[in-house]
């Protein structure tokens, strides 16, 4: 198996409140692999209202197609406040061809929080399995992300 080199990009939505500082924890699902990273670049402020993020990562092998993603949120510290999630892009080189993959969510995402906590939002899920047909779902159908993968090295830019 050759690993292979992917691009993330994730957009934050414009509405007010819509950044968190909480852990973002993705599985990409391919037709041929699946593979999980942790959104993480110590000292840089991600998922921040309006921004878009880029990530630099390497899978183990080619994944295939993208089917599907699992996005999990985990709570980091006292003040991770619920991050609207617009859109997701993935894209890889496979020898000179471009091939991008686009996940439209525009949902909202929270850690497990108590109802009286000052960062709950109603509705709001803690993960979700995205499709690229737009579908998805919080319901609990997916394992989740084990998050021993935390130490694999990513690049953001």
């Amino acid at each position: 198996m050759e690993p292979q080199k992917y691009i993330l990009k994730v957009e934050t939505g414009h509405k007010s409140g819509a950044g968190t500082n909480a852990d973002v924890y993705i599985r990409l699902n391919g037709s041929s692999y699946d593979d999980e990273f942790n959104l993480d670049c110590p000292g840089t402020n991600l998922f921040e209202e309006g921004a878009t993020n880029s990530f630099l990562f390497e899978a183990k092998t080619n994944l295939g197609n993208i089917d599907s993603l699992f996005i999990e949120i985990g709570k980091s510290d006292n003040d991770s406040p619920p991050w609207l999630l617009y859109r997701i892009e993935v894209s890889t080189y496979i020898g000179t061809d471009l091939k991008k993959w686009t996940f439209f969510i525009n949902d909202w995402f929270s850690p497990i929080l108590q109802i009286e906590d000052p960062n709950y939002h109603e509705g709001a899920m803690d993960h979700a399995l995205i499709y690229s047909s737009g579908i998805y779902t919080g319901l609990s159908i997916n394992q989740p992300i084990a998050r021993d993968f935390a130490k694999r090295p990513i690049k953001c830019f």
